[in-house]
């Protein structure tokens, strides 16, 4: 069995690809790692579990039912928080902005969805 965790990029847009895997497995496989590392690591700012797996069940009917695919179709990421994410919480490592949710994407994760990513969560950006 692969280890779904360690898988480069490149890795799990082939092995979606050839059916190898499910991008639901991979999101699960994903977001019983952050659950299990979050409270020591406190790595992320906000994780979306419930738009994650839509995310990975629509990237699995997509690949079934042949319809165009990105370069990132099924692919698990994750931004810092210094990058907005529309409804999700953007503090930027700041106290200042820890109640800023942002009413649309960054151009940036605009570009990842358009590809197919699957947005897991916000990671932390620590205040400097």
């Amino acid at each position: 069995m692969l280890k779904l965790n360690f898988l480069s990029i490149a890795e799990i847009a082939r092995a979606l690809r050839a059916k190898k895997f499910q991008a639901q497995d991979l999101v699960s496989a994903h977001l019983k790692n952050i659950a299990r590392l979050q409270p020591q690591l406190s790595a992320f700012t906000h994780i979306d579990e419930p738009a994650a797996i839509a995310q990975a069940q629509a990237a699995d009917t997509a690949l079934h039912t042949g319809a165009p695919l990105g370069p990132l179709h099924g692919v698990p990421i994750t931004v810092k928080s210094s990058i907005d994410v529309a409804t999700w919480p953007c503090p930027a490592g700041s106290q200042l902005r820890k109640n800023y949710f942002p009413a649309k994407d960054a151009p940036l994760v605009s570009r990842l969805k358009s590809a197919g990513a699957i947005l897991l969560g916000n990671t932390n950006t620590p205040e400097t």
